[in-house]
């Protein structure tokens, strides 16, 4: 808390977005979290063109890693993210 501040700060941003940001992760937690089960590569094959199946797989696998989904356009991803997803790894 800055000496100035009359706001109490108790989470900082780093720690806010570790709690409420997109995953950041590496390849290991990237492939559990977006290794799909029969049901969720389904769900994912219903979905229109390739950007709408792929932000079913990504909303899939960061909610696994998070229990949240999230609003973000495809430019805001990762770009591991995306690459790992269309197995451009």
């Amino acid at each position: 808390m800055r000496a100035l501040d009359k706001h109490l700060t108790i989470v900082s941003e780093a720690e806010k977005s570790a709690l409420y940001g997109l995953p950041d992760w590496d390849d290991f937690p990237r492939a559990e979290y977006f290794a799909l089960t029969a049901e969720e590569l389904a769900l994912a094959q219903q979905r229109d063109g390739l950007p709408g199946k792929i932000t079913c797989i990504l909303q899939i696998g960061y909610f696994k890693a998070k229990q949240a989904f999230f609003s973000f356009r495809l430019a805001d991803i990762p770009g591991e993210d995306i690459a790992f997803v269309m197995g451009c790894r």
